[in-house]
């Protein structure tokens, strides 16, 4: 049996990252396609407590205001799970056509 030259062996390491990439690229599409299908809940709104001018009075923070911070939160949760998503789809794409072209060279190279 042939040992392998440096120029197989270098095609054979291409080949094994790049399927480690994808692997790990696939993963995290699957995360982030979860995160924009099941978002979480939003964080309960913490807000710091202002003096109240008497003892008897309490403030408390309109509903208005609590709505928008967790639209806010919800809207982004859901660009960083978009971007999240677009990133590991390249890292996919350009992974795939990585490994497929040194794959090529490989069987080439060994045909020979």
């Amino acid at each position: 049996m042939a040992t392998p030259d440096l120029r197989e062996l270098y095609l054979s390491l291409v080949c094994l990252i790049t399927l480690v990439l994808v692997i790990v690229g696939s993963v995290q599409v699957v995360r982030h396609g979860l995160d924009l299908l099941l978002p979480d809940p939003p964080s309960p709104v913490f807000a710091p407590v202002p003096e109240p001018v008497d003892s008897t009075a309490t403030l408390k923070l309109p509903r208005s205001y609590e709505q928008a911070l967790r639209q806010t939160e919800r809207l982004r949760m859901q660009r960083q799970a978009t971007r999240g998503l677009l990133i590991n789809l390249v890292l996919l794409v350009l992974a795939g056509l990585i490994y497929r072209a040194h794959w090529r060279r490989l069987q080439a190279a060994r045909r020979t």
